[in-house]
Order: structure tokens, then sequence, then C-alpha cells
């Protein structure tokens, strides 16, 4: 999928044919490199946008994505937090988000006004993740809202399904560097693994047992 392709998450998104609003400029780095203001990979050479130098377009453009949302405080809560683009992916690699079985199994909750769905993103690391990520709604309208779990690494989601899909909502996530491990067999993203009740059932067993030697050591 070409960075074209996402120009509609932008508040003001442009026709594809029509130039950015900043043209980028390629220039030679000095030895030694320097880092790329996104994600903090070595470039050997650059790409530069507003004095900043970017390893790769990928990098260069989730930066313009933020930059036209207003959301470049990301930059501001941790050094260098974003995750590398690596490179352009399949227009229709998650078109099976589209289908019913998929959502089916991915969505908490969904009644045609709201859904609901639980996302694992493993490259979840920062304070500038967490930030980004919570403000996903100003980025794409239809995300109602987004809370993040740090801790389970774990992103739950609020959408308009009217104004946006699930496999935009994906699309967004990976496109930022948040690819969600989405795994259909067995369900995950929707269910919640049974708590391990034996322990509880041992305990229950061992005071019955407690209980009855007392009553036959003290007879009345």
């Amino acid at each position: 999928m070409g960075w074209g392709n996402f120009a509609h998450f932008k508040r003001n998104p442009m026709p594809l044919t029509e130039a950015p609003p900043k043209k980028p400029r390629t220039v030679t780095v000095p030895a030694g490199g320097v880092q790329c203001y996104h994600c903090g990979e070595s470039c050997d050479s650059s790409i530069v946008q507003d004095d900043h130098a970017f390893c790769c377009e990928g990098c260069r453009f989730v930066y313009g994505l933020l930059q036209e949302n207003g959301l470049c405080n990301y930059y501001e809560l941790e050094k260098m937090p974003g995750i590398k683009v690596r490179g352009q992916f399949a227009s229709d690699r998650f078109a099976y988000l589209d289908g019913a079985d998929a959502q089916q199994k991915l969505l908490r909750f969904a009644d045609g006004k709201q859904c609901q769905v639980l996302f694992q993103l493993p490259t979840m690391h920062c304070a500038s993740c967490i930030w980004l990520l919570e403000n996903l709604h100003a980025i794409r309208p239809g995300i109602l809202q987004s809370t993040v779990n740090f801790s389970r690494k774990e992103v739950f989601i609020a959408y308009d399904p009217a104004q946006v899909t699930l496999r935009q909502i994906v699309e967004l996530l990976s496109f930022v560097g948040y690819e969600p491990d989405i795994r259909l067999s067995d369900g995950e993203g929707k269910k919640e693994k049974k708590a391990d009740r034996r322990p509880w059932y041992k305990i229950g067993v061992a005071g019955f047992c407690f209980s009855n030697i007392m009553m036959l050591a003290f007879p009345d």
C-alpha cells in the first residue's frame, strides 16, 4: 500500500496527485551520520523535513501525519520514540477484516452504532506510544475512544462503524508502527481466558478435610 493511500487519515486530506505542503529534500549527511527523528535509527543519507532528518519516506510520512493532526507532542514525551516503518504493505493485506467471520471473532461488542475491539500491540514500548494510541481519534474520524493497558501491551478501541471500519483501524495502527497481533484461530482479542480455579478448589477441599479431622479429634 502506497503512502498516498493514507491521505484519508489527515484532517484536510489532499488529492493523491497533489504535492505535499512541504517537499522533503535529500541531503548528504556528515561522516558519522545522524539519527532518524522518528525512530532513532542511523541514517547514512537522510530525507529532511522541518529540519528533522528521517531514515526513510515511511518515517517522514508518519511524522507529517502527526504534524498535520497537531500530535507532535509525541516526540516531546520520549526521544525518538517511533517504530521504524518497515516499508509499504499490500493494499489487500487486511482485506479479510472486512468479512463477517473475522469481525465476529474479534469484536467484543457491536450494536450498529458502536463497535468495541481489544488489540495486543507487541511494539508498544514507552509513554509516547501510550499518548499517540490514546489520541487516535485526532487522526481518524469515527474512532470514539482508545484506552491503553501498558502492562499488557493492549489497546481498547471503541468506534463508529458508519465512519470507520475495523480494517481501516488496523491499517492505521500498522502504518504508525503498532501492527496488532491478530489471531483468528483461537478467537484471541474477543474472549478472556477462563481463570484457573483449581487452587481455590484445592483450598476448599483442604478446609473440608481439616474440619472433619478436628471433629474427630475433639468429640463431644
